[in-house]
């Protein structure tokens, strides 16, 4: 059996909001009707995905259209925290804003109990970065966790050697806590993310600032927008929403020149 693997590993979803993330929406240019065919090509297309079969031999995955999340089902939504408590209004806000666009597509979020504080290299001790021992098997199996995306508070991925501002790697998707790589594994007959996959949305990292449009900016990422778009993006914007809702309102595989656009 074959599998597509998207490994997203550099730049753009280490740091989730480097640059333009750091905008205000009122600052950033509304992309017109007509180009947002364009755009959701410019955010999704990934030419660094490749396939990956039981010979474990890589090729280039032939991406012609849109991948993204299945929402026949809702996508499931947890909560991490060490002593239990639930999501912060910033969280809460940022999914409800989306769902607001995009219609009831997640699941309540499940609180999961438990310190990631462990996965933590602290022999850096102003940097974020995990110290390798975090399985995402035991842990998903452990908590009960089958698809769907992991929100954690203090878990994004910092380093020095990227930016001397921690404020400036606030937040990222990814593949697990203090982790800077989000790998992502793609049915290739239908360009819909595998049923199993699993996601992190990493906010904060002890030594920054955050709220609800950066829940939504990296949210985004995990979902299919996977590359920021010189100035329309921003933290958040009406053209990141009208590019995010397209994805969502098409089929996956749907060509970019051939898609219904979703436009507010």
């Amino acid at each position: 059996m074959k599998k597509t693997l998207l490994a997203l590993i550099t730049g753009l979803l280490i740091s989730g909001c480097d640059d333009d993330s750091s905008s205000s929406s009122n600052s950033i240019s509304k992309a017109s009707e007509s180009e947002i065919a364009s755009l959701v090509e410019a955010t999704n297309y990934t030419p660094s995905a490749t396939t990956l079969t039981d010979s474990n031999t890589l090729s280039t995955f032939n991406q012609t259209g849109i991948v993204r999340f299945d929402t026949t089902a809702q996508i499931p939504l947890y909560y991490v925290s060490s002593d239990g408590s639930s999501a912060p209004d910033s969280i809460i806000t940022g999914f409800s804003n989306l769902e607001d666009r995009l219609g009831d597509i997640f699941t309540d979020i499940t609180v999961i109990t438990a310190d990631l504080s462990v996965y933590r290299d602290t022999s850096y001790s102003n940097e974020n970065r995990g110290n390798g021992t975090f399985d995402a098997s035991t842990f998903n199996s452990t908590y009960g966790v089958t698809s769907g995306l992991i929100i954690s508070e203090g878990t994004a991925y910092y380093s020095s050697e990227y930016s001397d501002d921690p404020q400036n790697m606030c937040a990222n998707a990814a593949s697990a806590p203090y982790d800077g790589g989000l790998t992502i594994s793609i049915d290739p007959n239908t360009s819909l993310y595998a049923s199993n996959a699993v996601l992190w949305v990493n906010m904060g990292n002890g030594q920054c600032d955050w709220g609800y449009e950066m829940v939504m900016h990296e949210t985004a990422h995990t979902m299919g927008m996977f590359d920021h778009l010189d100035d329309y993006f921003g933290l958040w914007s009406d053209t990141a929403m009208n590019v995010l809702a397209t994805l969502y309102s098409n089929a996956g595989g749907s060509e970019y020149t051939n898609i219904t656009i979703n436009y507010q």
